[in-house]
């Protein structure tokens, strides 16, 4: 994928999807360099999330749409994601205002792709916890997940929230420097 910059008030978009038109269940090498479109669904890469959050503070937001057409809006005050040898471990923290954080089972997790099983399940959550017809797209499982948008599109299981869980329509994913002025 070109390494394209879409940038919101100081906000880099490293994740997207608002529809079903980009696959997101993709290999370990896929993920690394980033896929999709600034238009429809992508990746931004896990490499390029390293460079860029491996030195100094980033937070992160998360903008959820579920298919009720509820606003989710989780945003972190801490966002790190480390080097390939370490793969990829998510360090995600400081969740403001909400009670239920669904990123703290992520936290300190290695990213899975459904050919790089580094979740903490007997099986490779990526492909076989839902079934072979339920891909769940890389992620940093433990051995669940209580957020993924990154699971096969329009599809339950996306994201517990108000106690259930809910099918996630739209999501954004972006990250900002603490150091950011703008």
């Amino acid at each position: 994928m070109q390494k394209c910059i879409a940038i919101l008030g100081g906000w880099l978009v490293v994740q997207r999807r608002q529809d079903g038109s980009v696959d997101f269940n993709r290999t370990w090498a896929e993920y690394e360099d980033g896929f999709g479109n600034l238009r429809g669904g992508f990746w931004y890469g896990l490499r390029a999330l390293h460079c860029l959050t491996g030195q100094g503070g980033w937070e992160m937001r998360m903008d959820l749409t579920l298919d009720d057409n509820t606003k989710v809006f989780l945003h972190y005050e801490q966002f790190k994601v480390a080097s390939a040898s370490e793969k990829y471990k998510l360090s995600v923290g400081g969740l403001q205002r909400t009670t239920i954080d669904p990123m703290a089972i992520h936290n300190k997790m290695y990213f899975t792709t459904k050919d790089s099983d580094n979740d903490i399940w007997y099986s490779n959550c990526a492909i076989d916890r839902y079934g072979a017809n339920n891909p769940a797209g890389g992620w940093w499982y433990s051995n669940y997940h209580h957020v993924n948008p990154n699971r096969q599109y329009n599809l339950r299981n996306g994201v517990i929230y108000g106690n259930r869980w809910n099918t996630i329509a739209f999501s954004e994913i972006k990250i900002r420097s603490l150091n950011c002025n703008i």
